[in-house]
């Protein structure tokens, strides 16, 4: 069991980065909530928003902690790819180092970015959270569509500001025009530059009038329209959709001119 944990040896570029663990509160019952319903988009929204920020225990080899750390990685026996195994609590980690029967190996506390990074850099398929009976897999395709479609939960509205300046607009219309011409449930979409407090970074809002199914457009179309978005924007710059079913969505699209209209 040991050589599949360890090969390859990876190596991180802080070696002796040991943080404090800072799991947001409720991140455990997020992460099983979205185990039990991967579908609700609420749900998963409220768990990739958290996912992006979270901090999660990886197995470090005992011999590699005073040098560059080497990261233990096993195989997902569902779809036989190779991840980096994390877990929310030392505990589940000493439970899963027993149940392989191997030793040598400490649980260390990095974000989920990093533990990404490492998984990119070494061509791993993501990470697996607490596997075992709870394994949820976190792709790199997945990674990549939460970080390029910017989770939103609860954003308080009197904070956002507008920054039209700080975007043109005009190579995103056409594009966007020929991307919703297929999809006989949007309406129009609204795009404005913002950011969701003075502080964050820029973001683009692609708030579109959606009559379909509220699940097809969390799954299907909002991954469609951040990928026709992002090859145009500037590196950094997040994608945020969403509709005017929700209070961002009605905001945007009340304080914005720049829209797309479906050609007939």
């Amino acid at each position: 069991m040991q050589d599949s944990l360890l090969k390859p040896q990876l190596r991180l570029v802080k070696p002796d980065h040991e943080p404090t663990p800072k799991l947001a509160p409720d991140f455990v019952s997020q992460l099983e909530q979205f185990r039990e319903q991967p579908q609700n988009p609420v749900i998963e929204r409220r768990f990739a928003a958290q996912l992006l920020n979270a901090q999660l225990f990886a197995l470090v080899a005992d011999a590699s902690r005073n040098r560059r750390q080497r990261l233990a990685k096993t195989t997902y026996l569902a779809d036989g790819n190779a991840y980096l195994p994390v877990f929310t609590t030392t505990e589940a980690a000493q439970d899963f180092l027993t149940t392989m029967g191997t030793t040598g190996f400490t649980p260390v506390c990095f974000s989920t970015r990093e533990v990404m990074g490492v998984a990119a850099q070494y061509q791993l398929h993501g990470m697996l959270v607490n596997p075992g009976a709870q394994s949820l897999p976190v792709s790199q395709s997945y990674w990549r569509y939460i970080n390029r479609v910017l989770p939103v939960v609860d954003p308080d509205l009197g904070q956002i500001e507008f920054a039209t300046e700080a975007l043109s607009l005009a190579p995103l219309l056409h594009q966007l025009e020929a991307g919703i011409s297929g999809v006989s449930d949007i309406v129009q979409l609204w795009l404005a530059p913002v950011r969701l407090t003075a502080e964050d970074s820029l973001c683009l809002a692609v708030i579109a009038d959606y009559h379909g199914l509220p699940l097809y457009f969390d799954t299907e179309i909002a991954r469609k329209l951040a990928a026709v978005c992002q090859p145009l924007l500037p590196a950094g710059v997040d994608v945020l959709v969403g509709s005017l079913n929700d209070p961002l969505g009605q905001l945007v699209a009340d304080q914005t001119t720049t829209t797309v209209l479906k050609q007939a």
